[in-house]
């Protein structure tokens, strides 16, 4: 007999999960992890913003045998990124890659939590032109009073005045 589902499994391995809750093997379904969406079915779990999981894995369609392990999630913190950096379905934000979206891509550059974009030619000038500016002040307050006196000098003949 049918149901409003469809009709009744025949074995095991016909059987489907209710949605919050996923396939781990035939005829075994889980509930969905913390960090994870399960749509039910047959469908993997998905990871949500914030969070990872190891495509790698052979039951998420990588190559590498992960064991029970395979439906782990993450917490994205863990990794010690950023808010943003797993944007969740365990893809990265743009410059990241990795375990947990904790490296940079080979063309990217970490400065301070962020990946910068190298080629990205007006935001290396940038930076650069920052760094160079902080460069001189730091110089001029360690030193450059005694090598270039006239701003003290003129600031004090005028407050003399």
């Amino acid at each position: 007999r049918g149901s409003s589902l469809g009709p009744p499994a025949i074995s095991l391995d016909e059987c489907l999960c209710i949605q919050g809750a996923y396939l781990f093997q035939p005829g075994e379904c889980r509930s969905c992890p913390v960090g994870a969406h399960c749509d039910g079915g047959a469908a993997r779990p998905r990871s949500l913003p914030g969070f990872w999981m190891d495509m790698e894995c052979r039951e998420l369609g990588g190559q590498r045998d992960c064991g029970d392990d395979w439906a782990s999630v993450w917490d994205c913190r863990l990794g010690m990124v950023p808010l943003g950096a797993c944007t969740g379905n365990s893809t990265c934000s743009e410059g990241r890659d990795g375990v947990l979206c904790a490296n940079c891509l080979e063309s990217h550059a970490r400065l301070a939590a962020e990946c910068i974009d190298c080629t990205d030619v007006s935001v290396f000038v940038l930076w650069l032109a920052f760094g160079l500016l902080l460069l001189v002040l730091f110089f001029y307050a360690l030193v450059g009073h005694t090598v270039f006196p006239w701003p003290v000098q003129a600031a004090r003949r005028q407050w003399e005045g």
